[in-house]
């Protein structure tokens, strides 16, 4: 199989230096990457769709960093502990009414 890489000068130039520096031409370095990537386990995919439901996802996210469409960690987590203390009032009442019904 053949795979055409279009790199810019920098990042060819950073490939090469990474693999040099660890003994490797830069084929072997590559292999060496792809082999060894703890992020992408293809294994936990159920089948090609789910594969590409997550890379889509993925692509999804790099855009919106790209074109600045992103949240302080302040603002997540306030978004976070709002939705948690909705779920925690949700859980109050549901048992409320479960209490209220025997």
């Amino acid at each position: 199989m053949t795979l055409v890489l279009e790199l810019s000068p920098e990042e060819e130039a950073r490939l090469r230096t990474n693999a040099a520096v660890r003994g490797q031409e830069i084929k072997e370095y590559l292999l060496t990457l792809a082999e060894n990537d703890p992020t992408i386990d293809l294994t936990e995919f159920e089948d090609q769709a789910d594969f590409d439901d997550s890379v889509a996802g993925i692509r999804e996210g790099l855009a919106d960093l790209e074109a600045g469409r992103t949240y302080s960690l302040e603002e997540t987590f306030a978004e976070m502990e709002a939705h948690l203390d909705d779920l925690e009032r949700q859980q109050k009442a549901e048992t409320a009414r479960q209490e209220e019904a025997t």
